[in-house]
């Protein structure tokens, strides 16, 4: 049965198959909240699965004792291999649209009803954010966009949150943390290995790769700023991030740039030249985050230039026409 065969008015909402899905490590402190604020949506949620990567303070007594889904790991396997778990299962139950969470965001009451909204807007949708906002007001992320050098960063990111960023527009791709995914465009991405955000990305820019992927295959993005979330946000602003985050943030750049950029351009040139200088100052200013960066590019080097060419592979194949809805009314 199709999107369109699925939808039908409930309760005065769009009666899609909704999954919301939450990786937690270590969150004991911000995941009730989080949870809260799900089970608080006027948008019917079918079922909420918390996948944990291993946690070793009370988050697992906390989200064992709501209405939801949990799935123990046991090890932290890292974000994407943690979401993969939840679409992996969202696909085997038939769900239209799964909501990926961070345990620090807290959703307005119509988040997800706004979001499904946009969404049902037209076919080629694959995938809606609302405004997130930091706790003190500030913008932390109303869609991506492309930057320079093919750096993909959060739009408005630590901006004054004001009428710059009030109206609904189509973006480059969503920020992870609290997107609303078209599961056909979901499928529609996976890569061969059944990845869908790839593994490979144990944490951070695997929401990139990912909408990267999505618009070679013609799928689109949109913004509605009426769907509003406040984003705690694990790394603040003036602390050092750590070993692993900073090398795996690099290398996954780089990743990127192997997997998506056009290998004979001015643009990849310059590219090249912005993280060989990047490449040179971490083995200067922090040699164990070059290290660490290098082990990572050396061990997936191989893997992201088999990944490049299955996405050129595909993309000339053509794409399938996708079912056109529009809701009644939310």
């Amino acid at each position: 049965m199709d999107l369109c065969m699925r939808m039908r008015i409930d309760s005065g909402h769009i009666g899609l198959r909704i999954q919301v899905q939450i990786v937690t490590y270590n969150s004991a402190n911000v995941i009730r909240a989080c949870l809260d604020a799900v089970t608080s949506q006027t948008a019917r949620i079918e079922r909420v699965v918390v996948i944990d990567n291993g946690s070793e303070d009370d988050t697992l007594g906390i989200v064992e004792a709501g209405r939801v889904d949990v799935v123990p790991i046991g090890r932290n396997i890292g974000y994407a291999s943690g979401h993969n778990v939840g679409f992996r299962m969202a696909i085997d139950r038939g769900m239209d649209v799964v909501i990926t969470l961070n345990p620090d965001v807290v959703l307005d009451s119509e988040y997800v009803a706004k979001a499904i909204e946009s969404l049902c807007a037209d076919a080629s949708i694959g995938g809606v954010t609302g405004k997130l906002c930091r706790p003190d007001g500030r913008l932390d992320s109303a869609g991506l966009e492309m930057w320079s050098f093919y750096h993909v960063r959060d739009r408005g990111s630590e901006q004054k949150d004001d009428n710059r960023w009030s109206g609904m527009c189509e973006v480059w791709g969503v920020c992870g943390a609290a997107a609303v995914y078209r599961v056909a465009m979901l499928k529609d991405v996976m890569l061969r290995s059944g990845d869908i955000l790839d593994s490979v990305f144990f944490l951070y820019k695997e929401d990139v790769d990912l909408c990267w992927r999505a618009r070679q295959f013609a799928w689109r993005f949109l913004y509605n700023p009426d769907a509003v979330a406040i984003h705690g946000r694990g790394w603040k602003r003036g602390t050092r991030p750590s070993v692993i985050a900073t090398g795996h943030s690099f290398a996954n750049q780089i990743a990127l740039l192997v997997r998506h950029v056009p290998t004979f351009s001015f643009g990849v040139v310059m590219a090249i030249c912005v993280e060989l200088g990047r490449y040179m100052m971490l083995a200067l200013k922090r040699p164990n985050v070059w290290w660490f960066a290098t082990r990572l590019i050396v061990a997936h080097w191989r893997y992201h230039w088999r990944v490049r060419s299955e996405l050129v592979a595909r993309k000339g194949a053509g794409r399938e026409s996708h079912d056109f809805c529009y809701p009644s009314h939310i």
